[in-house]
């Protein structure tokens, strides 16, 4: 889950990584740092609904928070 401003790992790199990941999908997430899970509460939802439900979140999904 990459943040659209992060540098060390740009979006892009993230994105790529889940293109050769049969299923997989990206949450971006527009923000500046790299602890989205720490920090945004529509990032950890989603990741924990994932790790719990096995149900993952809608190709294209992006969080604002």
């Amino acid at each position: 889950m990459p943040s659209a401003h992060q540098s060390p790992v740009p979006f892009d790199v993230g994105a790529a990584m889940a293109a050769q990941l049969p299923g997989s999908v990206v949450v971006g997430r527009e923000g500046d740092d790299s602890s989205t899970f720490l920090f945004s509460p529509c990032v950890r939802d989603a990741m924990n609904r994932c790790l719990t439900t096995l149900a993952l979140p809608a190709a294209g999904a992006t969080c604002t928070t």
